[in-house]
């Protein structure tokens, strides 16, 4: 699961992880945040694969800009 993924970065020393699960979650979060809940709760039709690739490019920027080993 990611979060053993992130647990296995952190010991390579790619990543600086404290609690994999919190960081596996605020992940997660910002990706569904602006692109699942909108659907699911019916607010928003399902986001084109642009709008997809936007949101993952600025929460991988954001997950890194936090975890990445200095």
């Amino acid at each position: 699961d990611l979060a053993e993924y992130l647990e296995a970065q952190t010991a390579a020393g790619v990543l600086t992880v404290d609690d994999p699960e919190v960081a596996a979650a605020q992940f997660m979060e910002t990706c569904q945040g602006t692109l699942f809940k909108p659907v699911l709760f019916n607010f928003a039709p399902p986001p084109s694969p642009e709008r997809v690739k936007h949101v993952i490019d600025i929460a991988v920027r954001v997950f890194m800009a936090a975890y990445r080993a200095k």
